[in-house]
């Protein structure tokens, strides 16, 4: 089957052919759709879980005073968000790791790595005709050095950015300034936060690409691993800065009848108002960077070719059917930009982080992000499969065994998680009157033994969050029992086949117990070692 006939599914993601993704386009881009479609998944079903607690919040009037127990369903879909996060990620793990056996992907790890075109240096040390030791052409203490400046200049601009949104925050407080914008839901504030965002996005992904190359890594691993390091890191603090603010920093900084001056001194709807615009513009921008650029790039290299007048060469007819399949490879490799499969799924997997971040740490507040990260998943997902089939040239494939590096970001933002939305519950949402009771007081003067038994909720449920978290992940280990079976079976085959031995002092399978992994087979590689035994003998 074609992949363009069967990569037609747009509303499903859980349904993507993944198996004919890899065939066409390496491991690289399987465990990428397999990525982004496990994920796509999990956020359909936090959304209609949230879609449903937030009708019940709506529907069902406040009944006691505080209002409290009005922001319970809130809590709950924010608690259930984190224990859905956890689950999906350790079901994507034990499901690549049912692809990296299917595939053979794990022979990859044992395979030399390649040095880097790039890399300003020889392949292999050098001997020194002076003493005869083996120096290196690029020595460590140089690229450290190189790594020490890259580093401080991250530093020193993100320090430059938490001012610029201080100043952009401070800005809200200026009625007549900030009362230019769309109404009075949209500020101009929010306006230059979401430029400031993206603006700031855009340069720190350009700076590290510069900075990752100047550090001269020799391998495509090693580059990818730093720049992947340095891209998140800055991006990460860059987007979520400005939510921080107003969730923590503007109830110390300012009194409470000056604190979020744009909702009426509601610090909730104010953040809840700021993560959707920012959520939506980032989400935005992304799909647009995505299409439209490459359509661009394509249109700009059909008016070359037509400008140039080399129609001709290519061969064909404008306008009509070729049957020389020849002429129609020729066009797409003149037309079509080539894809980087390094630098490009960073990118990809970059905007999946800073969705999962909105997802993990601000459901509290805004219980739709779950449903428009559905929404955006799905849609990606098309874009992606018609920007790599239709606008971008062959990938080449890389031969990875996983997803690298990304799961230990997503566990980590996970984790992140599991601290911010119980800081939301307990200091934005505030649902510490349902524990304290009469403890709580409602005036201006709130009791400091009440303050102290918020932070003693807030570090308990923090560490529980964290302990459960960590239970569910000792619980469902990335490698199930079956997938650890079938390795062996592997690895006494190859013993068997290549050294010789006898298989009855290993394992009689005959008397084995059947499992039910009949997808799962013997890699290609340990099966070609198989052949190529038989035919010798």
């Amino acid at each position: 089957m074609c992949i363009r006939d069967s990569w037609k599914i747009i509303l499903k993601p859980w349904e993507q052919p993944i198996n004919h993704i890899r065939v066409y386009m390496g491991e690289q881009m399987g465990f990428y759709f397999l990525f982004v479609s496990t994920w796509a998944t999990s956020y359909l079903i936090n959304g209609i879980i949230g879609l449903v607690l937030y009708a019940l919040m709506k529907l069902v009037p406040p009944f006691n005073g505080h209002g409290a127990m009005h922001q319970v369903p809130n809590a709950l879909h924010a608690g259930l968000v984190i224990i859905m996060c956890s689950i999906t990620l350790q079901k994507f793990k034990r499901q690549q790791e049912v692809c990296n056996k299917r595939w053979g992907a794990n022979q990859w790890a044992d395979a030399k790595p390649r040095v880097r075109p790039a890399f300003l240096g020889a392949a292999i040390p050098m001997t020194s005709v002076v003493n005869g030791k083996i120096e290196l052409d690029f020595p460590d203490w140089w690229r450290r050095g190189r790594q020490t400046v890259a580093w401080s200049i991250i530093v020193v601009l993100l320090i430059a950015d938490m001012i610029v949104v201080w100043n952009v925050q401070e800005l809200k407080h200026d009625k007549k300034t900030d009362k230019i914008g769309l109404g009075d839901s949209i500020r101009l504030s929010t306006i230059i936060a979401l430029c400031q965002v993206q603006g700031v996005n855009a340069l720190g992904s350009i700076l590290a690409r510069i900075l990752t190359k100047h550090e001269n890594w020799k391998t495509d691993e090693e580059y990818a691993h730093h720049l992947t390091m340095k891209d998140v890191i800055f991006q990460v603090i860059n987007t979520f800065l400005p939510q921080f603010w107003v969730a923590f920093m503007e109830p110390i900084l300012y009194d409470k009848d000056e604190m979020c001056p744009t909702t009426e001194n509601d610090c909730k709807k104010d953040l809840s108002m700021q993560v959707s615009v920012l959520f939506a513009g980032q989400a935005l921008y992304s799909l647009a960077k995505q299409a439209v650029l490459p359509i661009v790039l394509r249109f700009l290299s059909q008016r070359r070719i037509r400008r140039l007048n080399c129609q001709d060469n290519l061969g064909g007819v404008e306008g009509e059917a070729d049957e020389d399949w020849r002429t129609e490879a020729r066009k797409d490799f003149v037309e079509l930009t080539e894809y980087d499969n390094i630098e490009g799924p960073i990118e990809d997997y970059v905007e999946l982080t800073l969705q999962f971040g909105y997802v993990t740490m601000f459901t509290a507040v805004y219980p739709f992000a779950p449903l428009i990260s559905f929404a955006f998943n799905t849609l990606q997902i098309w874009m992606d499969g018609h920007k790599l089939l239709k606008l971008h040239r062959r990938p080449l494939p890389l031969e990875v065994k996983n997803i690298g590096i990304w799961e230990d970001i997503f566990q980590i933002l996970s984790k992140i998680g599991c601290v911010t939305n119980v800081a939301l519950c307990f200091f934005v949402v505030d649902i510490s009157p349902i524990f304290l009771g009469k403890r709580y007081e409602e005036d201006e003067n709130l009791d400091h033994q009440a303050v102290k038994w918020k932070l003693g909720f807030f570090l308990a449920f923090s560490v529980g969050f964290l302990l459960l978290t960590t239970v569910i992940e000792q619980l469902l280990t990335p490698t199930s029992t079956a997938v650890r079976v079938q390795r062996a079976r592997q690895t006494i085959y190859q013993q068997c086949v290549l050294g010789d031995r006898e298989t009855s002092a290993f394992v009689n399978e005959a008397d084995a117990v059947p499992d039910d992994l009949s997808l799962i087979h013997i890699s290609e590689p340990t099966r070609r070692y198989a052949i190529s035994y038989a035919v010798f003998c």
